[in-house]
């Protein structure tokens, strides 16, 4: 009886000091990535009733391939999203030097599934849902459904109401890369048209506050392989993993890369 106490005493501790399943940090099992229970169909729903997790993005046979090798498609088992999207643009922004397709890299994956135009359940290219639209909320969660639509509505390929997306970071992110810092006025004065001094360079010295990794900025940004660009993508905000993500247990767990709490996602590239 002690050694089952003492048993259930360490899974508690462990718990408290490690997290439960689908905590941020804790990996895609129970987190909202985890689409056997984001689409409320439970165990056994991946296709074949292998009850898998990965093979909802992944597969190890028939992956998807594209014309380009070097493009980014990482074993990826679902449909690809073909919306030609329009980025955000106002005259708050200086950005110039946007890639030919806004969508790049992780984006254009992370689309496959919150463009509303994909079912969420579709992968692995035999599902009877490919091609099926997605015509209501079945994740239990809300996406980002593009342009505006009601939830559920089909993507109108519009990103003119989300962060801005597939833009030059480098050209763009000049000002001191060590948050506490503010830009000097010589800065201000010199700053070129496509700069903003006022968002921090992704120096190797710029990592997401009050993220226990110490995640870069730097890492998270998207390294064109045609010419080194690094480019601004979902993934220099969100960890689709639900790895290194530092969000707090007391907020909703939207997978980002520094807390809610007090806008530290923000302020770690504005200085604000």
């Amino acid at each position: 009886m002690k050694k089952i106490l003492l048993a259930l005493s360490l899974v508690a501790i462990s718990t408290a000091v490690f997290g439960a399943p689908g905590d941020p940090g804790q990996g895609v099992l129970g987190s909202v990535h985890d689409m056997r229970t984001a689409t409320g169909s439970g165990p056994g729903s991946d296709f074949g009733g292998n009850d898998r997790v990965c093979a909802f993005c992944h597969t190890p046979h028939h992956a998807y391939q594209g014309s380009n090798p070097a493009d980014y498609y990482p074993l990826w088992s679902r449909t690809l999203d073909t919306e030609n999207f329009t980025a955000y643009a106002s005259s708050t922004i200086n950005a110039i030097d946007w890639a030919a397709d806004v969508a790049i890299g992780p984006t254009r994956l992370c689309m496959s599934c919150h463009d509303g135009t994909i079912a969420v359940d579709q992968h692995y290219g035999s599902d009877p849902n490919v091609g099926k639209k997605l015509v209501e909320n079945s994740m239990g969660l809300d996406g980002i459904w593009i342009g505006g639509a009601a939830i559920g509505a089909q993507a109108t390929g519009s990103l003119t109401n989300d962060h801005p997306l597939g833009f030059n970071y480098d050209t763009v992110a000049t000002g001191p890369s060590t948050p506490g810092t503010n830009p000097t006025p010589g800065q201000v004065t010199t700053a070129q048209p496509q700069e903003d001094v006022w968002i921090r360079a992704a120096a190797d010295d710029l990592t997401y506050t009050n993220n226990t990794w110490g995640v870069k900025v730097a890492d998270r940004l998207y390294t064109d392989p045609a010419d080194g660009t690094r480019y601004m993508t979902c993934a220099t905000c969100h960890d689709v993993h639900n790895k290194k993500n530092a969000d707090t247990t007391a907020h909703a767990n939207y997978l980002v890369l520094a807390p809610q709490q007090d806008s530290a996602l923000c302020l770690t590239c504005h200085i604000k």
